[in-house]
């Protein structure tokens, strides 16, 4: 009978560095034996200074071994360095290809479902209606432009060109240059000028901005600002409106002032705003009897068949059929 003895490793790795190890601590070991015969055989030939040749023998032999220790642990540290280094190399390659078999399945994934027809169809049906809805947009954009430079820039551009070919350029040129040197003048004679407190006699420094062309945009209905005139005029129309009526001046819309008064406020969006969070007013019995109903309405069960159409005779009563020559005036013509 054989007396073999198997064991199962689990991590081969270790068990070849542990091994190893033990080898190279054996080979160390017996080197150390070998030497401190040989040390100690020279130590019984020689016999003059014994003791001076002990004390120096015992000292190198310690750092011997101390460096024959660090040795070991150098080779030891080495081994377990590459096997790790070793090891992460493998599972690196191993991530490597992980990944990419991913890519590759989720690119197979998409890439089949766009040499589907039935969902390259529904591609091209959305980006058909992406485009119908980017064109339309753009028509509407350009149609508004179009609309805006008819209305709007194209009559303040024909008038100040036409203001500048009826304009005599010399002569305005020659203002402009006047009206610096009176104002260069001026200012080294009183060494300062105020717009708004000055002599005409002796300066006008408005002559220049009476010459500006200017142009009045009052009357221009802008196609841009369609939404926001309408709404004007709609609240313009309001009787008694709750908001004052076209703000000629500018400014944010305020409440009339002579809605402020009581019974008269309680009907504007301010009133109905304060009176949120207040409990209401209890009814009246007049009011009970207007408002209650005896319809019951019930969603989830509803009458239906012969049933139904009696409950329905029950609450709104048979109807009239009109007969020819029965009941109320005749006309006749002829």
């Amino acid at each position: 009978m054989s007396n073999d003895a198997y064991c199962r490793v689990y991590n081969k790795e270790a068990l070849k560095m542990l091994v190893a190890g033990n080898e190279l601590e054996n080979r160390v070991q017996q080197g150390i034996k070998k030497k401190e015969l040989d040390a100690k055989r020279s130590r019984m030939s020689s016999q003059s200074g014994l003791n001076r040749n002990s004390l120096v023998a015992s000292e190198s032999e310690k750092k011997m071994r101390e460096q024959q220790r660090a040795d070991v642990r150098y080779e030891r540290f080495k081994v377990a360095q590459e096997n790790r280094e070793k090891k992460e190399r493998v599972e690196k390659a191993k991530r490597v290809e992980e990944s990419a078999k991913r890519k590759e399945a989720k690119f197979k994934y998409w890439q089949g479902r766009v040499n589907d027809p039935v969902e390259r169809k529904e591609v091209e049906n959305v980006i058909n209606w992406l485009d119908r809805h980017d064109a339309k947009q753009r028509k509407k954009i350009e149609k508004l432009h179009e609309a805006w430079d008819t209305a709007i820039y194209s009559k303040i551009k024909n008038y100040i060109n036409d203001k500048l070919d009826k304009r005599d350029h010399i002569a305005y040129k020659e203002t402009v240059r006047r009206e610096y040197q009176n104002y260069v003048d001026i200012t080294n004679k009183k060494g300062a000028v105020f717009r708004d407190i000055y002599v005409e006699s002796e300066y006008d420094p408005f002559v220049i901005s009476r010459q500006t062309i200017k142009f009045k945009t009052k009357k221009f209905e802008d196609p841009i600002k369609r939404l926001l005139d309408k709404r004007k005029e709609e609240l313009g129309q309001i009787k008694g409106g709750w908001l004052i009526k076209q703000d000629k001046e500018g400014g944010r819309e305020t409440l009339d002032v002579e809605l402020w008064q009581t019974g008269k406020i309680e009907n504007t969006p301010h009133g109905l705003a304060a009176k949120f969070g207040e409990p209401p007013k209890p009814k009246t019995d007049i009011e009970k009897k207007l408002s209650q109903s005896r319809v019951v309405i019930d969603h989830f069960n509803v009458l239906m068949g012969k049933e139904g159409q009696a409950a329905l005779d029950a609450e709104l009563g048979p109807g009239k059929r009109p007969i020819p020559g029965r009941g109320g005036s005749t006309l006749q013509l002829g």
